[in-house]
C-alpha cells in the first residue's frame, strides 16, 4: 500500500473518502431537493421517503468525513508530542473535535503542570483561495470562546500558542 503524502500533503486515502462524502452530499441534495418537490405535488409518502434516504446519505457523508480526518490527522501528528497539534487538511467541523480532545487530554495530565503550552499548527492559509485563511482564524476563536490565553507565535504566523497553565476545565 503506498501511504506517500499527495501535491497538497494529504494522504491519498484521504482524498478518497474525501470525494465519496462529496458524492454523497450531492445526493443528499438531490433528495431533499426531490422530496420538497413530491410534498408540494400532494406527494406526502414519496416526500417522506426521500426525505429519509437524504437523511441516511447525509449519514453516510458524516461517516466518510469522519474517516478521512482520522486518516490526515494522524499522518499530520504521528511524530508529535501532546504539546503540538497539526490541523492542516482537516475541515472546520473537524477542529473543534481534535482540538478539543488534546485540550482536554494536556488540562488532565497532571505532569508537566508548568509547561502547558499547546502548539496549533494552522498554517497561514496560503493555499485558502479567494476566502481566505479558515483554519486560524476557527483556533483563535476556539480559544476564546473556551477562555484559553493564546497568540500567535512570534516567529511562525502559521501556528498558534495556547497557554493551558491556568486553565481547569473547557467552558
Amino acid at each position: 500500500k503506498d501511504n506517500k503524502m499527495t501535491k497538497r500533503n494529504l494522504p491519498p486515502d484521504s482524498n478518497i473518502y474525501r470525494k465519496k462524502a462529496i458524492m454523497e452530499a450531492q445526493k443528499q441534495h438531490e433528495c431533499l431537493q426531490r422530496s420538497q418537490a413530491a410534498y408540494h405535488s400532494g406527494l406526502k409518502n414519496l416526500a417522506k421517503q426521500l426525505s429519509l434516504k437524504g437523511k441516511a446519505h447525509k449519514q453516510h457523508k458524516d461517516n466518510y468525513n469522519k474517516i478521512a480526518a482520522e486518516i490526515v490527522f494522524n499522518a499530520n501528528n504521528h511524530n508529535f508530542d501532546l504539546f503540538r497539534i497539526d490541523l492542516h487538511g482537516l475541515i472546520l467541523d473537524e477542529i473543534a473535535h481534535h482540538l478539543s480532545a488534546r485540550v482536554t487530554e494536556i488540562i488532565n495530565n497532571k505532569k508537566n503542570l508548568n509547561s502547558r503550552k499547546l502548539l496549533v499548527i494552522t498554517g497561514q492559509g496560503k493555499n485558502s483561495g479567494v476566502s481566505g485563511p479558515k483554519l486560524k482564524p476557527a483556533v483563535i476563536n476556539y480559544a476564546i470562546q473556551h477562555d484559553i490565553p493564546h497568540q500567535v507565535h512570534p516567529r511562525n504566523p502559521g501556528c498558534i500558542l495556547m497557554d493551558l497553565k491556568k486553565v481547569d476545565a473547557l467552558h
